[in-house]
This record gives structure tokens, sequence and C-alpha cells, in this order.
């Protein structure tokens, strides 16, 4: 489940049945036949055919590689004694690289550095809550600080500022959970100042100069409207200035009162229909022009620059397949030097030559089709840091001198994977029952022969006949304003690696192929979203990838709740489901949304399809909830639930399985105490995609592998279901709890 304008992830696991007991059941029975044993066998493959799961979801190797800004110090994110810390690298000795935190527990997963190239922020939540405190450190003296200690507040970063390298402002929720106050913070001195209490904006955009554009609130019919603020005099950047030369206090507290009281008018106005896909995403060079995703007067979001005065709009790009996804703008000029789109692939279109020489030249040096993106530059624009991606390598991290065109190897993201040969993943066009293209992802097991195909443009499929028919996971994203994209996906790399075929459908409701698609999901859920998954299935029975009693259905988040829907709804068509931190009834679930997510709250009801305040709007809610259909559930299901999520709350999964055990149906709930929406422990994911690997194999017959320490440091509480699991899986949570 996802505020407007935000994603999640996703897992498995199987069941093995010994070989002794078959053979046993075989000699006593007499009725399985040869077919059935030599497929049996073949799910009982010795371990070394397998990718680990701790390869795949273990901790990587090292992500998250950026340059200071002066691009003297390399930084990313690696495990220091098993957990995800933030490491440091001076000069261009990448390989001594040091760690300079110490997190024990979670890990770091985002860190920016300030623009005065001796600290490094980062952000981190207790336990999944998403109440984000921010913390500094000093790369010189190492002094490890944080900067919000605010029990229950969450904390955000607005905006940097070149001009003002010791400085950010910070976005809190202290004074009224629902908004964000803005705060200057001194990054050397860790003093925060209130500098502008809000009362009334979702979001804030301030410039990289410090000054305050636009404020952003929603309308009564669930669009939003910009307002401009007029040009401070007495400014932040005046502010600094003031509190620098040690003026007085109460000469600070009357400028405070200035920014407070500055003036702002209605800039413009956005349709309920055009929220997803149109928003300010930058700024030109000298602010008298905004850059702008626009879906307005038509369907697909174009880039467009508008000139601030007069409003008057020229369009830069245009995809007639998918919005707009990406721009890179340049550091110095705020140029746009690039524009992504993404339909099937994402396909970039250049603007500035340098950049589309170093892309084709860093592209050149890898064999396989791969995406590429800069992850930072140097203010100068002299140094880069570049991530290369593909569907079956782990990332590829480079850094280039722009100057001298040299491109130099870093690493990789996942050496252990990398040793391990991956599964193609096919990008499909399948039709929905309503004429929809539903932009789709297929990966099947390496040993899969495709015996013919058939193409709608490039390497898109459109039909495709396989040499065997697979068991089938209908792999659901969440959001469900997100989408899934070309690249690689470890959950599609665990399950076609145990046998599965795995399928990943952009539903209606999906973003990046126009408002159009993205409002034809609009109080679909359970309904034409659910059909979409439904035909998207019944293609892959078509096309002799599955047959109709092999399909398992799984999910993260709005994921969740449609494998809920597979099994409540349509009761008969999967074979087994796997919900993970999914909403199980649409009325609970909107009485428990975060507090800042109330701005969006009309929003939510026009997507979902029904309202808290009227009768008829809680009915509807109800008739499309899981949990007003629980008698119909006749399929094995698993529920996976963080104790700490904040968008789906523990209740929605609780309320389903304690319902589900009053009328004596079987289920699985693994409850993670120390997690939230997903699972960020490495501990707790192995431990999942244990029980998930055993729970498909004993229902779809894929492999497993043989269960050994994945339990050990997980807080894995077993709430519902152990009579299920596998006598070895007991053994092994027992030996660890």
């Amino acid at each position: 489940m996802q505020v407007p304008r935000q994603n999640l992830t996703k897992k498995k696991k199987n069941r093995l049945i010994p070989i002794l007991i078959l053979c046993v059941l075989f000699a006593i029975i007499g009725i399985i036949t040869e077919k059935h044993l030599n497929k049996t066998k073949s799910n009982l493959m010795s371990d070394t055919q397998l990718i680990p799961r701790s390869v795949l979801f273990g901790n990587p190797d090292r992500i998250g590689v950026k340059i200071s800004y002066d691009g003297q110090n390399t930084s990313f994110i690696a495990p220091h004694n098993g957990v995800l810390n933030i490491f440091l690298a001076t000069g261009n000795d990448i390989n001594a690289a040091k760690a300079i935190t110490n997190d024990t527990h979670r890990g770091i997963r985002s860190y920016f550095w300030s623009y005065d190239n001796k600290h490094i922020i980062y952000s981190q939540d207790k336990g999944g809550d998403e109440n984000h405190h921010l913390f500094s450190v000093n790369i010189d003296t190492g002094a490890l600080v944080e900067l919000t200690k605010f029990p229950g507040v969450k904390a955000q970063v607005n905006s940097l500022s070149e001009d003002f390298p010791d400085y950010a402002i910070i976005m809190l929720n202290d004074r009224r959970k629902d908004l964000f106050d803005l705060y200057l913070l001194n990054i050397k001195t860790n003093e925060l100042k209130l500098i502008y209490q809000n009362d009334q904006y979702m979001e804030l955009q301030i410039d990289e100069d410090f000054q305050m554009r636009f404020g952003i609130v929603n309308t009564p019919d669930g669009g939003i409207k910009y307002d401009i603020f007029q040009k401070q005099e007495k400014s932040i950047p005046e502010l600094i200035k003031l509190i620098e030369s040690n003026a007085s206090e109460n000469e600070i507290e009357n400028l405070i009162k200035d920014i407070q009281d500055t003036q702002y008018s209605e800039f413009m106005k956005i349709s309920p229909e055009d929220v997803y896909t149109t928003a300010i995403v930058g700024f030109s060079g000298d602010y008298k022009k905004v850059y702008m995703l626009d879906s307005r007067g038509r369907d697909k979001a174009g880039l467009f620059e508008l000139n601030i005065s007069n409003k008057d709009k020229k369009l830069i790009f245009e995809s007639d397949k998918s919005d707009v996804q990406g721009i890179i703008q340049n550091p110095i000029t705020k140029g746009i030097e690039a524009v992504a789109s993404n339909y099937a692939r994402e396909e970039w279109k250049f603007f500035d030559a340098k950049v589309e020489k170093i892309f084709k030249s860093v592209l050149s040096n890898v064999k396989s089709h791969s995406d590429i993106n800069i992850t930072s530059r140097s203010l100068d624009d002299k140094v880069w840091t570049i991530a290369v991606t593909s569907d079956i390598t782990p990332p590829q991290y480079y850094k280039v001198n722009t100057e001298t065109e040299e491109i130099t190897f870093l690493f990789s993201g996942d050496t252990k994977l990398s040793k391990y040969e991956l599964a193609q993943m096919h990008p499909v066009v399948i039709k929905s029952r309503d004429g929809l293209d539903l932009v789709s992802y297929l990966t099947l097991p390496k040993d899969v022969k495709i015996l013919t195909d058939t193409l709608y443009d490039g390497n898109i499929l459109k039909t495709i006949k396989t040499d065997k028919k697979l068991p089938l996971i209908m792999y659901v994203h969440g959001g469900p304003t997100a989408r899934d994209d070309w690249g690689l996906d470890k959950t599609h790399q665990w399950l076609a690696d145990r046998g599965y075929a795995v399928l990943s459908v952009n539903y209606r409701g999906s973003t990046g192929f126009g408002k159009d698609f993205i409002n034809a999901g609009n109080g679909e859920w359970s309904k034409k979203m659910h059909d979409d998954i439904i035909d998207a299935s019944n293609w892959a029975v078509s096309n002799d990838i599955t047959s109709q009693d092999k399909i398992g259905i799984m999910g993260g988040s709005y994921g969740g709740y449609e494998a809920l829907v597979g099994i409540t709804f349509t009761p008969e068509f999967f074979r087994c489901a796997v919900d993970i931190v999914g909403p199980s009834n649409l009325v609970t679930l909107l009485e428990s949304i975060p507090p800042y997510w109330k701005p969006y709250v009309e929003n939510l009801n026009r997507k979902i399809g029904g309202n808290l305040t009227t009768e008829e709007g809680k009915k509807n809610l109800m008739d499309r909830s899981p949990i007003s259909l629980v008698d119909n559930i006749s399929k094995p299901l698993l529920v996976a639930q963080g104790a700490n999520d904040p968008r789906v709350k523990q209740a929605e999964s609780d309320q389903i399985v304690n319902t589900m055990k009053g009328k004596n149906i079987p289920v699985i709930y693994a409850l993670y105490p120390d997690e939230g929406h997903g699972f960020a422990r490495p501990e707790n994911r192995l431990s999942f995609f244990v029980l998930t690997e055993y729970f498909l194999n004993k229902n779809l017959g894929g492999r497993v592998e043989k269960v050994g320490d994945e339990f050990k440091g997980s807080s894995l509480k077993l709430e519902a279901g152990s009579e299920l699991l596998p006598d070895d899986v007991k053994v092994a949570i027992e030996k660890t709890n």
C-alpha cells in the first residue's frame, strides 16, 4: 500500500519430502507413477545445483556508490560485521575503504554527502516504523551525531545548497503529525532552528539557493494546487547571514517571522486525473523557468519547460508509448542533458553529446544488454560514478573522468551472485479482456527452451511456446501506483531457479503508461485490476507455459492484497497464495493510515473506490475486502507481516488470520516484531524465504534448498501454521528460538 507518488519488496519459499518417505509410500500404496516419481526426484536436486538463498537474499557486497562534491572521496554501502554500513575510500584507492558507521541491527540503506565534503548524512528508522531520524558522520574525525532526536517524529531532507555548504533544510512533523515544518540544520554545530511553521502544504519546494518557491496542497476533489511564493527579500539566505554574524536572538526571530509571513498566490491547479503524471521536477539555472512532467491535455506525460512569469510552455521530449520516467540535469548549468522513457525497457533521448558518448562508451564494455544510471557527479562535473545493470548481472560500478574520458571499473555490487548463471527476463505485452496492453515481465528457468515466439517490436514478446509446462507464480507489485521494470529481480531469479515460471504484470492503475492507464484502476480494486491478473494468468495457460491447476499468486503491499483477493474472490483459480504486508480490510486500512498521509486521503478514496464518511462508501470498501469472503478460502495461504508497519498495520494480517483460525481454516502466519513494510534485516528475509520456498514446494512442486541455519538471528514469530510445516523446518526454527 502506497501513499500517492511512492513502492515495496517481495519474497517466497518451498517444501521438501524426503526420498525415503516417498519410496515407502510407493512400496505400500503402489499408486505413484514412474513419471511422478521422476518429477519428485527432480525437485530434490542437490543444493549445489541451486543458487543459495543466502546469495540471493543476504546482504550485497557493495551498493550506493557516490563521490563527494569535490570529487576527492568515494563512498558506498557494504556489510560491516554482517550489517550494512557506510564505507569511505579516500583518494583513488577504492580497495582501502573503511567503515565509518557501525550500525549493528537494521543496516543503512540511504545517505548523501553534504556540500562541505566533510559530512555524510543518513537516515534510519526504528524497527521499520518509518519515523526516520537523521544522523551525521564527520569523515575526518569519525564523530557520529544523531541530528533529530524526536521520538515518533519523521525527518526528511528538503534541500541542500552549494552556496551554504554547512546547512540543510529539513522537514519534521513534530508539531502536528499530518504536516511537516521546515527547519534549518547547521551540519557543523548540529543546531536546529524552526524557520517555517507549515499548516497547509503537503509538500514545500525550495530551490538550491534556499528560496521558497512552491507549496503544494490537495484540493477537495482529489487534485492538487501549486501556490507560488513571492520573491523573498528577507529569506532563508538572509537568515543564515544573520546567524553567522552573531546577530541577536531578537533579530533572528524577527527575520523568521518575515519568512513565516511570506506571501503566496495560486500558480496552477492539477485535476485528479493528472496528479500522478504532472509535477514540477526541476528549475532552470536562472530560476525563471521550471521543468515539468505534464499530462494535462494529453495522455502520456511529456517533459516541458514552463516560463514562471508568463506560463509559456515548451515541449522538450515526449514518448507515444509511455510517460517520461527520468531526467538528467547538468549540475552546473541545470540544463537538460537526457530524458528517459520506459515502456518495456528504459530508453534515453540525449540532448548533450558528452553524456551520450560516455553512456555509449560504458555500455560498449559490457556483454549483455544493460541499463545505465549516474549515481553521483562532482560539483565541477569532472568525475562521475555510474551503475550498469541488466536482468542477468548484479550492478557493476564505474568511475568516469569526463575530461580524459577514462572509465575505471570499481567493483561488482554482488560478486557471490556473479558466479551463477541467471535467467533472462522477457518483456511481454498481454491484452486484457477489455483491450488494454499490459506490459509484463516473464522469467523462465534456464533449462527451458523457447520453441517459437512472436514479437510486438524489438524484443517484446506477444506469444511464446516452450518445451515444457511449468508451475507459475503470478508475482504482483505493490503500490498500486508503481510499476514493474525490466532488470535484475532476485525474487524472479530465485523462483526461476527453483523451477517456476514467474510473471509480473503491470495491471491497470500502474504508473508509467499514461494517465488513462492509471485512472483505469480507480475504484477497480478486486474488480478489473484483479481481472488483469487473471487475464495474464490465462495468457500463460494459452501459451502452454503452465496449466490451470499449477498457478500460485504472491505479492507485497497491494500485491499482498491481490494475493488475498485471488483466494477469496476467485477461490478456484489459484493453487496457493503468499501475502506479504497486504491489507485484508479496506475500511480498517483507511482508518489506520499514517497521519502524514491524511492530506492524500481524498485521492486514496478515489483510487480505492469508497470512503469512510458514508455508509455506502464503507459498504463499497467492505465489498472489496478479502476479510468479507474468508469462508471462500479453500487453498493454502502464507501470511507475513512486520509488526511496526505504519502503512499496512499488523491488524490487517491479524484479523484475517484470526478469522481463519476461528473457522478452522489452515493458515501459516509469520510475524516479525522488528520489521515494518517489508523485511530489511537479512536474517528475517532468509527465514521468510525458507518458509515460502517450502510452502511453494508443497503446493506447486518446485525445487527446494535444504534448510540450514537461515533462522539464526531472525526475529520470526510463527503465530499460526507450525503444524503445516515439514519437520526439518520446524526443527530448524526450534533450534534458533
